[in-house]
């Protein structure tokens, strides 16, 4: 029986992150000992080493259809999966037994959810570890950020349609108020399981981050730098301000949203 899958959401038309994810993934994880899955849309993945595999689910119907699709082919005696999208580039060494032990955690404690990487959120410790992801009381406590996920608890929360974003927003309603069943890994976890970029995805709003297409050009991709525009400097500066505390985060958003509206990137 396999304990963990590491399962890589994702789709065709991302397909220009899928080789700088695996060369990543090989480079910093090697002996990973779990299978691993990319959702795909009809696009096998072209993985030298032969570790991961496609699962096509055909027509892309939107993040949480696909995701169900896909779980479908999962076999039911694999209780977790380890969730990761497609830009989400590990930048260190990952110890197997970091895993193996995060994986202990949440079959002994009955954990729902445990985030691997986690932000600016150290409020709710409950041990030396681990903090809970206060569900209700802070935005985006239940996210999309990279960790393992009970499968069964997973699929009760895909809604046919949801794109990620609307999982994020929405799916606090879903859930009970018993935050005992979704914990963040505290600062640990930077080392452990460190992805690239602020928030731990090399493109955000459609354009690479700057760390991603500086990687990019350091490691023979500098051909895929073009096919995307490149985030502003001052707007990755903005996402560090609004790091600092609560009130540069209220500031930082402002901008930002005004920045989204007028789609300006510098």
């Amino acid at each position: 029986m396999d304990e963990l899958i590491i399962l890589v959401s994702t789709c065709d038309k991302a397909k220009i992150c899928w080789a700088p994810f695996i060369a990543a993934f090989n480079k910093a994880w090697p002996d990973c000992p779990y299978k691993r899955y990319f959702v795909t849309n009809y696009l096998d993945v072209e993985d030298k080493i032969g570790g991961f595999r496609a699962i096509p689910v055909g027509e892309d119907k939107g993040w949480a259809t696909n995701l169900k699709s896909a779980l479908k082919h999962i076999p039911e005696d694999v209780q977790f999966f380890l969730y990761m999208q497609e830009d989400f580039w590990l930048t260190a060494p990952v110890h197997t037994d970091f895993v193996k032990q995060e994986l202990s955690f949440c079959k002994k404690n009955s954990i729902a959810s445990l985030r691997l990487t986690c932000p600016w959120l150290d409020l709710y410790r409950i041990d030396e570890r681990h903090a809970l992801s206060p569900v209700g009381l802070e935005p985006y406590a239940l996210c999309l950020s990279a960790g393992i996920w009970n499968k069964f608890f997973f699929e009760q929360l895909l809604v046919s349609g949801w794109t990620g974003w609307d999982f994020e927003e929405k799916v606090a309603a879903m859930v009970e108020t018993d935050t005992k069943s979704f914990v963040l890994l505290e600062n640990v976890s930077q080392q452990e399981f460190r992805l690239i970029g602020l928030a731990g995805g090399a493109v955000r709003r459609g354009r690479w981050t700057r760390e991603a297409a500086r990687y990019l050009k350091n490691n023979g991709y500098s051909h895929l730098v073009m096919k995307r525009s490149v985030e502003g400097p001052f707007y990755t500066g903005l996402l560090s301000f609004a790091r600092i505390n609560k009130y540069t985060r209220i500031m930082a958003s402002r901008i930002i949203v005004l920045m989204h509206r007028k789609k300006i990137n510098i």
